[in-house]
């Protein structure tokens, strides 16, 4: 099954709220692009090294960090049952979700 790509905001992202994060997704895993169900803790490593890319990203593109993401997923995913390409998929869009957010905050005039 092919995935679309998210649309992701470029640009840095100077924080995110990962709890709130976290929780979203540990409550929310069937919105995740699974290929099939899935505990939130086979997909807790790609929900993370997408979080993580969003903050680190620097305002890059997920396909220019697509090779960096594949070789930190798996040092961090030890025996996961999901595969890169799922993994990618997943990561992209808890990257999307974070990204998203931490702008509307951004924007927001009650936030400051």
């Amino acid at each position: 099954m092919a995935y679309l790509l998210p649309q992701i905001a470029i640009g840095p992202i100077d924080s995110i709220d990962l709890d709130a994060e976290l929780g979203h997704w540990r409550r929310h895993c069937e919105q995740l692009p699974l290929r099939e169900a899935r505990a939130f803790e086979d997909v807790e490593a790609a929900v993370k090294l997408g979080l993580d890319a969003c903050l680190r990203s620097g305002g890059r593109a997920p396909a220019e960090l697509h090779d960096e993401l594949h070789a930190r997923y798996r040092r961090l995913a030890g025996a996961s049952p999901v595969p890169w390409d799922e993994a990618y998929a997943i990561a992209l869009a808890a990257w999307q979700r974070a990204s998203r957010r931490a702008r509307e905050e951004a924007f927001d005039p009650r936030s400051g």
